[in-house]
C-alpha cells in the first residue's frame, strides 16, 4: 500500500511540478519521505553512503534445480540452467559461456590506500564490460555469492 501511495505521490509531484515548481516539489519531498519511511529508513538526515550505515547487503532470493536468482545492491540477476542465459529483471544480460571469471574485490579507501570493509561483486565477460551485482560489506556474503556463482558458471572466483 506504501508504494502505491509513494507512487501517487511521485506522479502527483511530477503533475504539479508543471504548472508550480514549489508544490511539485513539496509533493516529490513527501513521496521520499513515506518511501523511506516504508523501508524502515531515517526520514530526515543520514544519507545512505553516510560513515556507519551499511551498504546493501548480496542475497540469495532463491535456488532451485534449474534457477539462481540472487540480489545486489546494483541489480537482480536470473541465471538459468536450461537456457544457460543470465538475465535481469527485464533483458538478457549473457550467456553462460560469455562469462570467464568472477571477482570479488575489497575497495581501498582513497586517503589510507587501505580497505574500506566494503566488497564488490561482478561477473567479467571474456569480451565487453563486467555485470555489476553490487557492493557488500559482509566480506561472508560476498563470498558465499562468489562461491555459488562460480559452482553455477563453472568458472573461477578471483579476488
Amino acid at each position: 500500500m506504501t508504494h502505491f501511495l509513494t507512487g501517487l505521490l511521485v506522479a502527483a509531484g511530477l503533475i504539479t511540478s508543471i504548472y508550480a515548481w514549489q508544490a511539485g516539489f513539496v509533493l516529490l519531498a513527501l513521496a521520499g519521505i513515506l518511501y523511506r519511511w516504508s523501508q524502515g529508513g531515517p526520514l530526515f538526515g543520514e544519507s545512505a553512503l553516510s560513515p556507519g550505515l551499511r551498504a546493501s547487503s548480496m542475497e540469495i532470493i532463491r535456488e532451485s534445480e534449474n534457477e539462481l536468482v540472487l540480489r545486489g545492491s546494483e541489480r537482480v540477476i536470473i541465471l538459468d540452467r536450461v537456457t544457460r542465459r543470465i538475465r535481469g529483471i527485464d533483458h538478457e544480460l549473457a550467456r553462460f559461456d560469455e562469462i570467464s571469471e568472477i571477482h570479488v574485490n575489497a575497495e581501498l579507501d582513497a586517503e589510507t590506500q587501505s580497505e574500506f570493509g566494503r566488497y564488490s561483486l561482478a561477473l567479467k565477460r571474456r569480451r565487453g564490460g563486467p555485470i555489476r551485482l553490487g557492493y557488500t560489506d559482509d566480506q561472508l556474503d560476498a563470498s558465499i555469492i562468489g562461491a555459488k556463482l562460480s559452482t553455477w558458471l563453472a568458472v573461477p572466483v578471483v579476488a
